[in-house]
């Protein structure tokens, strides 16, 4: 499979995931309109785990350099559409959706994190696990 296919799914499957927790999931464990810092926590946590999962089978399947390169650019990709959809998803009339995206960027970075780190954890156990032949 190509590294755009591999990036592609990747971002898809977190996105419909994470998508569907905040819309499925996260009304019934919060009042409308109070900040559940329960429910980003486990957003997170959501997150770490799908990372981490996969590139366990990404590096026994493909190697910790290929694992590695397909993860970093879904981190990435991944931070900045999240950053996107929240400024424009959580806007008011109090801030324009420029507005709403400047005060978020400083996201970027925490997102990267919370996708690169598990991921890069998780193909370095999983290039382990490699059948030499």
């Amino acid at each position: 499979m190509s590294l755009l296919l591999r990036v592609l799914v990747r971002l898809a499957v977190l996105a419909f995931v994470v998508g569907a927790y905040r819309e499925l999931v996260v009304p019934l464990i919060s009042e409308p309109g109070d900040p559940d810092i329960g429910a980003g926590l486990i957003a997170f946590g959501i997150i770490i785990i799908i990372s981490f999962v996969w590139s366990v089978v990404d590096g026994r399947r493909s190697g910790l350099t290929s694992t590695a390169a397909c993860w970093a650019i879904v981190a990435v990709v991944f931070s900045l559409g999240w950053v996107v959809l929240l400024a424009v998803a959580e806007r008011d009339g109090s801030m324009s959706t420029r507005d709403a995206l400047s005060a978020s960027l400083g996201l970027v970075p925490f997102t990267i994190v919370l996708v690169l780190v598990p991921s890069l954890v998780g193909a370095a156990i999983g290039q382990s696990l490699r059948r030499e032949s």
